[in-house]
């Protein structure tokens, strides 16, 4: 019978006959890093004399700014000569525009106090917006939009397309503007109710030449012709709606002969004709 030879087993370990040692380490390699040379004393000395003339330039600026500081802030602050008018005006006139703008010029152009000159400014009663910008080095430039008045308020007032009140020493007695009388406070309800009379009235080609609202809050409208229409206080749009019906079927024709419409009724209208006069009549 054979007789088997037994497993060979491989230890990690390095021995002789003798017998086992210690295992086989690997070798370390350790490198040096070579010191960096020394700064060569010339470097030092160019950075110090860097400094130094960096420090007399900074002191002799300083000098020549404190000698030449008046003449040099005169300079930069020196007066407005020109105003350029960047917008064309039509109801306000350019010397007004200057008067004002005379009184605020003297300090310079740092000195000029743009806020007061531009409240200045939208206190006349025709400005509604002005912008004011500085122009290096001594100009100014000036830009107004003006009002524009759709509608005349009471006797001495007009309304923009805000329905703002504003009120110019003089109006135009030949302006074409619809009149709106009202109590004190109440333009900016008469201006929307305006426009949607006059947009219902827009079709039959009438126009509002008055819009009246009482204290009661009764409305009445004078259209073309000279026709008052009494609306009263209910119903307004439904009543001023019946008028128009009635007046593209029956009344487009009579317009010049009519003098009132009254439309406070529940279901009906009355008309009154114009008085002719008795010089008129014989003719």
């Amino acid at each position: 019978m054979q007789r088997k030879d037994p497993d060979i087993s491989f230890s990690a370990y390095v021995g002789t006959d003798e017998g086992p040692q210690r295992p086989v380490r690997p070798k370390t390699t350790v490198r040096y890093k070579a010191p960096l040379p020394a700064e060569p004393e010339v470097a030092h000395s160019n950075r110090g004399r860097l400094w130094v003339l960096s420090l007399l330039l900074l002191a002799s600026s300083v000098t020549l700014f404190m000698q030449h500081s008046e003449a040099l802030a005169e300079y930069i602050n020196s007066p407005i000569v020109s105003v350029r008018m960047e917008t064309p005006l039509q109801r306000v006139g350019e010397m007004e525009v200057r008067s004002v703008l005379a009184l605020y010029l003297g300090k310079g152009f740092f000195g000029l106090d743009v806020g007061a000159l531009k409240m200045e400014l939208e206190n006349h009663p025709w400005i509604e917006k002005a912008v004011i910008r500085r122009v290096w080095p001594d100009a100014l430039a000036v830009a107004i939009r003006e009002e524009v008045p759709i509608a005349r308020w009471g006797d001495d007032g007009l309304l923009n397309q805000q329905a703002a009140v504003f009120k110019p020493a003089v109006i135009d007695a030949g302006i074409s503007l619809p009149m709106l009388r009202g109590p004190e406070g109440m333009h900016p309800l008469m201006m929307e109710q305006y426009q949607l009379f006059n947009q219902l009235l827009l079709t039959s080609g009438l126009r509002i030449r008055e819009l009246s609202l009482n204290e009661r809050g009764s409305w009445s409208v004078t259209v073309t012709d000279g026709v008052v229409v009494n609306i009263g206080r209910e119903h307004v749009l439904e009543r001023l709606q019946r008028f128009i019906t009635f007046h593209d079927k029956h009344m487009h024709t009579e317009m010049g002969n009519l003098g009132t419409v009254d439309l406070r009724y529940r279901n009906g209208i009355s008309i009154s004709m114009k008085e002719v006069e008795a010089g008129v009549a014989a003719l």
